[in-house]
């Protein structure tokens, strides 16, 4: 008990009783661990230590001051106006970009002002969805900077488009001087560099088709020609009237290029968009018969012959029509149905050296050999007028006269028609004149 009494008398006379009652309760537990009753003394003496001492100390004051309701509602209200001028920045930079986008409509400058607006988007979005603390004030720094960047390379473009406009125009204005001036070759260079010069430009369909008139009549390339047409063909929009004649003058070039397959088959690919397209009918018809192909000559034919509508007002070779149409009928041996023909495209045209050959070679068929010379005097006096190929007009009359007893000068025209190169000439010389 020494242990325990020493220790209550360092708490006080407030905890002699707690002490004698401790005791007490020690001895009617028959000496229990020391330890333990000590620890058990302490916890209960404690509070009655504390209150004695209570009754000395002064109490304190607090410094606390609590805070108003305006200082509770700052921080909020800074947030919130971070969030508003963060906003409007952004809103700003949507109304300047759009700005930006309504004066002009080049592609690659407003494709570039697209992906800034998506930016801006998901920046405003960001904004609303996780605060302005999830927002970069350096992100709208930098669409900024690049905005002016594009504004930069965009007036860089439009300068050299200036540039290349200017250099684009000098070709042209030369190709078409050298056009007036018959200087095709000049025409078809500067054609050239027009069309290497902006290899996208639009204006390049009508350049190919221009070029590709002075390969085909000025310098006579009909190689040449057909690609431009060709290229032509391609630029125009699909089953149009524009297209249609891309089609009938790549058909030319090849007939005259000698390609009768090829040439068919544009005449035809133009016939399939435009049936009254009358032309391609007839060069159509005319190819046809240089394949010897003259039942598809003479229906190509025919149907202009019978067309009726608009088309046929514009038409101005129908005299030619008949009179190949006859001469179709000549080859197939049926000269009473081609008689009425020729005479019908006399009636039309009696200027035309190859139609009064058409009749004198069905007279000289049906054995009217007088007749036969007339029209060939008038053949031959044409040709000379008009160019026109007069070997065969030479050839039948010689025959004629022959036919008549007048070798030497039907020999005359035979030889003359085996200078300008008939094919049968040869022939009837070895038959006739020896």
């Amino acid at each position: 008990m020494l242990q325990f009494r020493q220790y209550s008398k360092s708490i006080g006379v407030a905890g002699v009783n707690l002490c004698k009652a401790m005791e007490i309760v020690i001895i009617s537990k028959n000496m229990l661990n020391k330890t333990k009753l000590v620890f058990v003394g302490i916890l209960l003496a404690i509070p009655i230590w504390m209150s004695a001492q209570n009754r000395f100390v002064q109490p304190s004051t607090s410094t606390y001051t609590p805070l108003s309701p305006s200082e509770i509602m700052a921080p909020a209200m800074i947030m919130r106006q971070r969030h508003d001028a963060m906003a409007e920045n952004i809103n700003n930079m949507v109304k300047y970009i759009n700005s930006l986008k309504s004066q002009t409509n080049e592609r690659v400058f407003l494709s570039a002002m697209d992906s800034y607006l998506t930016r801006l988007r998901n920046m405003s979005n960001t904004l609303e969805e996780r605060g302005v603390n999830a927002v970069s004030q350096n992100s709208l720094s930098q669409i900024y900077d690049g905005v002016q960047d594009e504004i930069n390379k965009y007036n860089a473009r439009i300068e050299q488009q200036k540039q290349v406009q200017n250099q684009l125009t000098n070709h042209i204005a030369a190709a078409s001087n050298a056009m007036d001036n018959h200087r095709y070759s000049v025409a078809i260079e500067n054609f050239t560099k027009a069309i290497n010069l902006v290899p996208d430009n639009p204006d390049n369909k009508e350049y190919y088709r221009i070029r590709g008139l002075c390969y085909l009549w000025g310098v006579s390339n009909p190689y040449e020609a057909a690609s431009d047409f060709i290229r032509y063909g391609n630029l125009c929009e699909n089953n149009s009237m524009e297209q249609a004649q891309a089609f009938y003058l790549t058909g030319i070039a090849n007939e005259m290029n000698n390609n009768l397959s090829n040439a068919v088959n544009y005449y035809s690919r133009c016939i399939n968009i435009d049936n009254s397209f009358l032309d391609a009918y007839y060069r159509r018809g005319i190819v046809k018969s240089g394949l010897n192909d003259r039942i598809g000559a003479i229906a190509d034919y025919d149907y202009i012959i019978n067309y009726t509508g608009a088309a046929k007002q514009g038409f101005k070779d129908m005299a030619t029509v008949y009179n190949n149409k006859s001469y179709c009928l000549v080859e197939l041996g049926e000269y009473d149905k081609a008689l009425p023909l020729v005479e019908k495209a006399l009636e039309i045209d009696k200027s035309i050296g190859y139609i009064w050959d058409t009749r004198g070679e069905i007279f000289y068929h049906k054995k009217d050999y007088r007749k036969c010379i007339s029209d060939m005097d008038k053949a031959i006096e044409l040709a000379e007028k008009t160019n026109y190929e007069s070997a065969n007009s030479f050839y039948y009359r010689g025959l004629a006269k022959i036919q008549l007893a007048q070798k030497t000068n039907g020999c005359r025209d035979l030889s003359k028609a085996n200078e300008l190169g008939h094919p049968k000439a040869d022939e009837s010389i070895s038959k006739y004149c020896k």
